[in-house]
């Protein structure tokens, strides 16, 4: 009964915090943080992050993008369905939802918006992608910490959630390392660029 106690205790210990720490700004403030991780919020990023690419025909990068997205959630329901831990609040939730291991929101906002600062900042120097990923990390961390916040999740469901989808961004990053810096924001650029300049051959009647 050694860690297994002590990590539960300390999920306890940090939802009684958060209970203890609520005020009346924050709980105007959290839902709406909370509502950036909603499934909604986060397939229309992950479609649009997705389409974007193929539009620049990153083929591959948009592959790597859609299988790390879709693997993470097929990994969160999974663990849902496993374990059915109950949540640290009861909550009007069907489904896979219902049950709390891991975080869904936190799980999904770490690897998109992970996928999201490795994309942008492809081409960037050190300190740009210094800057791009401490935004996209800070809202990951808000909308993870809003979960505890509002009773909705346990400490371990948040940080399992936060581990596994930066091992999924990792992934990511190394999947789309051999395309050149600016290549995939120049690519549909330069295609288009060929069309503008391609000649064009009046029909033989007109001549």
């Amino acid at each position: 009964a050694g860690p297994r106690a002590a990590v539960s205790t300390l999920a306890i210990s940090v939802a009684s915090l958060a209970r203890e720490s609520r005020n009346a700004p924050a709980d105007e403030i959290m839902p709406v943080i909370t509502m950036l991780g909603d499934t909604v919020v986060m397939t229309a990023l992950a479609v649009t992050i997705v389409l974007w690419l193929v539009w620049h025909k990153a083929y591959r990068a948009a592959w790597a993008a859609g299988i790390a997205i879709a693997a993470t959630k097929l990994f969160e329901l999974a663990l849902k369905y496993g374990l059915h831990r109950a949540r640290p609040t009861e909550l009007a939730y069907a489904g896979a939802s219902e049950y709390s291991f891991p975080s869904g929101h936190a799980t999904m906002a770490a690897v998109i918006f992970g996928i999201l600062a490795v994309l942008v900042s492809h081409a960037m120097g050190r300190w740009g992608r210094a800057l791009v990923y401490a935004i996209c990390g800070l809202a990951v961390v808000a909308i993870a910490y809003s979960r505890i916040y509002l009773g909705a999740h346990w400490l371990t469901d948040v940080l399992a959630g936060l581990l596994f989808g930066a091992v999924m961004t990792a992934a990511f990053g190394v999947a789309i390392e051999a395309i050149p810096p600016r290549r995939i924001s120049e690519r549909h650029r330069h295609h288009r660029r060929q069309e503008r300049e391609e000649p064009r051959h009046l029909p033989a009647e007109v001549l």
